[in-house]
């Protein structure tokens, strides 16, 4: 039986480069999100639209990892949607 990571090494390299800016995106995103909708009549426009593009910039670092992941994992489109439910719903 091979030894060989489920995972292709680039995947690999991917997820260990990216797990720290996918969790200042969601901080960020979370962050943004609440201070939008809780603080909305609080803020000026100049600060909403700062706190828009922080939260559309995260949005884009997401589908940006998305997308590379779909690339790097081999697998044909709609096969890499049935294994990865929870990445495809989130």
């Amino acid at each position: 039986m091979s030894e060989r990571s489920p995972n292709p090494p680039r995947l690999e390299r991917w997820d260990r480069r990216m797990e720290a800016p996918l969790a200042v995106a969601s901080v960020a995103y979370l962050a943004g999100y609440a201070v939008r909708i809780l603080a909305h009549s609080h803020l000026s426009a100049g600060w909403l639209d700062v706190i828009l593009v922080l939260t559309l910039t995260s949005w884009a670092l997401f589908v940006v990892d998305y997308a590379v992941r779909l690339r790097l994992s081999g697998l044909g489109p709609l096969r890499f949607l049935r294994t990865h439910l929870l990445n495809t719903g989130s």
